[in-house]
């Protein structure tokens, strides 16, 4: 029942995070680069969707990042009690999707319970890091496009007389032929 509630609440909590994210990021389009609302809405969706799939996992590893905290403590209390030094190799056969973390040549060379939860937290670390930098770059490049679909000022004219009227003829605008 925990699972099927850590799944939810990193789903719901990813999508929450992205709405907001979008949300934001319409605010800022509209005040900041003038664009309309179906270029608004655009870009927003695509933040949202790209954006929220990043946010779901990074709120989801981030969720196993404390369960394999949790199963490391209960390992090494278990594996106190047992002995001092439990066979890693052993220990990921009964552990169901610890190799996926770990090769055999690390398995075999880590050796201790509390060696290889800190091998699978800098793995999820650097999951972590991989979304995080994948939702930058979403941001950066909605950014860069609301920078490019902003609407442009007309260039000015150029003025061919002075229209306060202080031209040599005396008039606004010099019209002699």
């Amino acid at each position: 029942m925990d699972f099927i509630f850590n799944f939810l609440s990193s789903i719901f909590l990813g999508l929450g995070a992205a709405l907001l994210l979008a949300a934001a990021g319409a605010v800022l389009f509209v005040k900041a680069f003038g664009l309309d609302y179906l270029r608004t809405g655009l870009l927003a969706l695509f933040l949202l969707i790209f954006g929220g799939y990043q946010m779901v996992l990074l709120v989801g590893a981030s969720s196993v990042r404390g369960l394999v905290d949790q199963a490391a403590t209960a390992a090494e209390i278990t594996t106190e009690a047992i002995s001092d030094n439990v066979d890693a190799a052993a220990l990921l056969e009964d552990i169901p999707g610890a190799s996926a973390f770990l090769s055999d040549e690390t398995a075999a060379s880590v050796g201790t319970v509390a060696a290889i939860a800190r091998r699978i937290d800098e793995s999820i670390g650097d999951y972590m890091l991989r979304r995080a930098l994948w939702l930058a770059a979403f941001c950066a490049a909605a950014l860069g496009l609301a920078a490019l679909m902003r609407p442009r000022r007309p260039a000015p004219m150029p003025s061919y007389g002075d229209p306060s009227g202080s031209s040599p003829s005396g008039g606004g605008y010099d019209l002699d032929f």
